[in-house]
């Protein structure tokens, strides 16, 4: 992940199961690992397109952003609590469990 000046977030590398944030990943290259985005791609989707990213962290499976207004988001997976989200029904899942496919806004344990 990087921050533009501009404040825009970008992503790249393995994509599969919500890593980067995309929201399709139908139409990127896949190898051994899965889909991927080979450079750097803006995250546009869940919100993260009409503001502006103040930092971003990012885990192996999971990641999130805090924005200029200080609003968190995560995504990824959201097995063990990772993403901050007290439900997680009716998110896609895989064989490592469910998990969030674009940023989403966490407030008070849940989905905005």
């Amino acid at each position: 992940f990087a921050i533009a000046e501009g404040r825009e977030l970008y992503a790249w590398g393995i994509a599969h199961a919500g890593r980067c944030g995309f929201g399709s990943v139908e139409d990127l290259p896949v190898d051994s690992d899965g889909p991927y985005q080979p450079v750097p791609m803006q995250v546009t989707e869940g919100g993260l397109g009409s503001v502006g990213v103040k930092s971003v962290a990012c885990g192996s499976w999971h990641s999130m952003a805090v924005t200029e207004t200080f609003a968190l988001y995560a995504w990824g997976a959201t097995r063990a609590g990772r993403c901050g989200f007290a439900d997680t029904t009716g998110l896609p899942s895989d064989e490592n469990g469910p998990y969030q496919p674009i940023p989403r806004r966490v407030v008070d344990g849940g989905l905005r």
